[in-house]
């Protein structure tokens, strides 16, 4: 994957995403979103390869984008990346269209490691990592 997007509001959370893919792929990270309303201009421009999308942003929250993206398009890999592990958004992010979800408690290690596998099309992950 070329292109990613970190939809992020944490700016550190953010930055150490962006420092540590960059470090470990060979990746051209686009941009970071601090917010769901910024997330969906930037999409007006830039179409990525990968998005990396937390819930809790302001403006437009992670779901509500979710879902506006994927009605928009259905190329672009979505993994949640989410401090929220209650089963019922794990199903909404599914319903509307993530890839994979990931709790912010995962090891970077297993995040580039799945990521790896959703860049070759795997087909034997699992929808959450909690």
């Amino acid at each position: 994957m070329n292109n990613i997007i970190i939809a992020e509001d944490h700016r550190l959370t953010a930055e150490l995403l962006k420092r540590y893919l960059n470090n470990n792929f060979e990746q051209k990270i686009v941009s970071i979103a601090s917010n769901g309303k910024i997330l969906l201009s930037m999409l007006k421009q830039n179409i990525p390869d990968l998005l990396l999308l937390d819930l809790n942003m302001p403006e437009i929250n992670g779901l509500k984008a979710l879902r506006k993206i994927r009605e928009q398009n259905k190329k672009i890999k979505i993994v949640v990346i989410s401090a929220f592990n209650e089963q019922w958004i794990i199903k909404e992010a599914k319903q509307y269209g993530a890839d994979l979800y990931f709790c912010k408690s995962i090891d970077f290690r297993k995040l580039l490691q799945i990521i790896n596998k959703l860049e070759q099309n795997a087909t034997d992950l699992p929808f959450a990592f909690t």
